[in-house]
């Protein structure tokens, strides 16, 4: 699909090298893409900064802005963080951890146009085994 949903995605990163690929391809495999992808290392000291430097170039350029904080600031702060370079209209958090189903953003954006009235929305989760 070539139409991009009026999203910036921001994940919070802290020592995520085992996780952070996986999280980013499910943004990328959404059927209908946000517009752009913040991430944001939270000064993690390890091998963080050069994995995300090295995926942001797997990608279109641009599509993945890099956000590298110089002192560890927890989870929450790093996400405001990622917010305040918020181009979009929505605004997605993923966790470096997780991952999405590959309709989340074309779903949640389609409820939130339909919805102008609604500020905020949020969805369940289901813990997968690893295996």
């Amino acid at each position: 699909m070539n139409d991009k949903a009026p999203v910036s995605v921001v994940i919070p990163c802290y020592r995520c090298t085992g996780t952070i690929e996986r999280a980013i391809a499910s943004v990328a495999a959404q059927t209908l893409r946000p517009v752009e992808v913040i991430l944001v290392d939270d000064a993690s000291g390890d091998g963080t900064r050069k994995l995300l430097q090295k995926l942001s170039q797997r990608y279109e350029p641009g599509w993945i802005k890099l956000v590298f904080l110089a002192q560890n600031v927890g989870a929450a702060s790093a996400r405001n963080a990622g917010w305040d370079l918020a181009t979009q209209t929505y605004v997605a958090f993923l966790d470096a951890d997780d991952a999405w189903h590959p309709e989340k953003i074309e779903v949640q954006t389609a409820y939130m146009e339909a919805h102008p009235d609604v500020a905020l929305s949020g969805h369940g989760y289901r813990r997968l085994n690893p295996d």
